[in-house]
């Protein structure tokens, strides 16, 4: 679904040879290009790198606190409080919303690096009906 001969029409109006053209990964390579000398850009991965390691910590947490508390043999009032509170559904949504919350930092941190490859955008494009030539 390319375009035939756009690129090197466009390269003959502007003078440019295709030797000289770089390839799509280098020109979009947003990590290199940006995020690697921006502080801010820098910030916002760390900070994704540090919520998805967070979140799976607490996930684990979660998972020891109830099976240690559900499987005591001789349960201290304390431990006795926790289970009660901490039902399966309560862990779950726990879970469910460590995971949602590692996804999307996940997501915002790849937002930072080369984030449109051309097998993506080659399957974008065949999403775009056919209309033209007919």
């Amino acid at each position: 679904p390319k375009v035939p001969n756009r690129s090197s029409a466009l390269r003959r109006m502007v003078g440019i040879s295709k030797e000289v053209t770089p390839p799509r990964e280098i020109t979009l390579d947003r990590y290199n290009q940006h995020t690697k000398i921006c502080p801010d850009s820098l910030a916002c991965v760390a900070n994704c790198d540090m919520i998805r390691k967070t979140s799976k910590v607490l996930a684990a947490l979660a998972i020891a606190t109830k099976l240690i508390v559900a499987s005591s043999t001789t349960p201290t009032d304390l431990m006795t409080k926790i289970n009660q509170n901490l039902g399966h559904k309560t862990v779950a949504v726990i879970l469910g919303i460590l995971a949602v919350t590692s996804h999307l930092a996940g997501k915002l941190k790849n937002a930072f690096y080369f984030a449109y490859p051309e097998s993506k955008r080659d399957r974008d494009l065949k999403k775009i009906p056919t209309l033209y030539g007919r």
